[in-house]
Parts: C-alpha cells; sequence; structure tokens
C-alpha cells in the first residue's frame, strides 16, 4: 500500500526534475505524473514519457465555441484598457468628445461615432459633439445630409464656435464651384473670429 509520504516524496523528487526507482507501482504514481509545466518525464498509461512526448490536449468543443464568442466581444467593446474607458453613464459629454477623438486617431470610427452620440445624448448642446459628429459624418461616412443637420445645430447654440465654421466651410469646398461661394462666407467668418486658425486658412487658400 503506497502511503502519503511516500507520494510526497515521489511529488517531491518529479517536480525536481529527478525520477528515482522507487519499486511503486506505474498506476500508483499516475496522478502524480499528471501536473502541467513540469520538467521531468511524465507518467501516462503507455508508460514513462519526456515533455516533448506529451500529447497536446485539445480544447472542448463547447469551450472552443465560448472563447471564439468572447473574442469577438472583445473585438466589438475594446481590450480592457480601452473598454475601462469607453463611453458609459459616468462620462460627461466632453470626455466623451475626448474619447472620440481618441478612437478616430485608432481609426475605430464605430466607436467613434457612438462616443459622440452619446455626448449628444448627455447634453444636445455640446457644440464640440455636434461639430465633430457633423465631421465624422462627412469625412467618413460620406452622409453629407447628416453632417449639414448637425453643423447648423451647433452654430445654432454658438454661432461663433471656430471649429464648425472652418468644418463647415470645408463641406460647402467639397461640393465644388457651387459650393464656392457659402464655402467662402463661412471661412471669412471663421477667420474674423479666429484669424490664426490654420485650418479656415488652408481651406481658403483653395477657394
Amino acid at each position: 500500500v503506497l502511503s502519503a509520504a511516500d507520494v510526497h516524496d515521489v511529488q517531491k523528487l518529479e517536480v525536481n526534475g529527478v525520477i528515482k526507482e522507487s519499486g511503486l507501482s506505474p498506476h500508483r504514481l499516475d496522478d502524480v505524473g499528471t501536473r502541467e509545466g513540469g520538467e521531468g518525464p511524465i507518467w501516462n498509461q503507455s508508460g514513462w514519457q519526456s515533455p516533448s512526448q506529451n500529447p497536446v490536449r485539445s480544447t472542448p468543443p463547447k469551450l472552443q465555441r465560448f472563447q471564439s464568442k468572447n473574442r469577438i466581444a472583445r473585438r466589438l467593446i475594446g481590450d480592457n484598457e480601452a473598454s475601462s474607458q469607453r463611453p458609459g453613464k459616468d462620462h460627461s459629454a466632453q470626455d466623451l468628445c475626448l474619447k472620440s477623438a481618441e478612437l478616430l486617431r485608432r481609426r475605430d470610427v464605430p466607436r467613434a461615432q457612438y462616443a459622440l452620440e452619446r455626448a449628444i445624448v448627455k447634453d444636445s448642446s455640446c457644440v464640440d459633439a455636434l461639430c465633430n459628429l457633423g465631421l465624422l459624418l462627412h469625412t467618413h461616412r460620406h452622409d453629407t445630409a447628416g453632417a449639414i443637420k448637425y453643423y447648423e445645430l451647433a452654430l445654432s447654440h454658438n454661432p461663433r464656435h471656430d471649429n464648425t465654421l472652418c468644418n463647415y466651410g470645408f463641406l460647402h469646398l467639397c461640393m465644388g464651384p457651387q459650393g464656392a461661394e457659402r464655402a467662402a462666407h463661412l471661412l471669412q467668418r471663421c477667420l474674423e473670429i479666429n484669424d490664426t486658425h490654420t485650418g479656415a486658412l488652408f481651406n481658403y487658400g483653395l477657394l
């Protein structure tokens, strides 16, 4: 009969990577040799095997499905760092605007748009969010009508918001000759408010 002390000695020897003849029956050592990450030989029903001979255990199908769903969820909400900062009820509208800018730099347009929409839900008069959402819809979604809607809302709350005037002027500039007059008017207004606005200076130079 194998005593508890005998099992302890076998385990201790095996952890140190040394297996000595102990006279114990192989099936008695079966449980001892099931550890993971050890460096010594492992006993299984086929006899002693070196670590390189140990069979690779396959992942059960149910666990594979769970891992696959988990990977999809991580792609949707981002990694742990991003998900800890993702749009939520504890963020202010201005925080969400900053978050959307960070997401756009990472080319994560869907989440950036979601952050701006959440910012507007929290504060419908947040001019930065309205302006940025207009720019996102124009440049990334090619939704001119949606962009005009948010630019007009932004200017209704603050007619002197230089970034909105500049971006709105750029939208009309992209329309070609039919939008040139309106673009010039908006860009001139922007430069009257902020004569060092680089975006307005650049776009006005394109007219």
